[in-house]
């Protein structure tokens, strides 16, 4: 991918994030009419992003092993009053070892999730 495609891959990455779920479809029809690997591309990481959502919010921190979205928890690397860093396996779409920062369960108030994606920015 080139630096241009990444910048407006990121661009509409992030607007998709503000849509509400309901409008996000019509929002990729019209943004990415004839772009169809390009979509696919943002709605598996949508997907991936709804699942790790979904997992913190409903159930304990996930262990070693353990999948969220396109991501394979290898071990711990620490932990903090907030969330858990794991070291973890990105499986999709393309493959690299990451530092993957969770949100502990209980701690997905407004202030904490503003404060995380402050840290996903940086």
């Amino acid at each position: 991918m080139s630096r241009e495609d990444w910048i407006r891959f990121r661009e509409l990455f992030d607007q998709l994030q503000a849509l509400p779920l309901d409008q996000r479809g019509d929002f990729l029809d019209r943004e990415l009419a004839g772009q169809a690997e390009l979509r696919a591309e943002l709605e598996s990481l949508l997907a991936g992003e709804s699942a790790a959502t979904g997992f913190l919010v409903d159930r304990d921190v996930p262990a070693t092993g353990s999948l969220v979205g396109p991501y394979r928890l290898l071990e711990p690397l620490g932990e903090g009053g907030f969330g858990v860093v794991y070291l973890a396996e990105q499986t999709h779409p393309i493959r690299r070892r990451v530092a993957l920062k969770l949100i502990k369960p209980g701690m997905d108030t407004r202030q904490v999730i503003s404060r995380f994606k402050t840290e996903q920015q940086a």
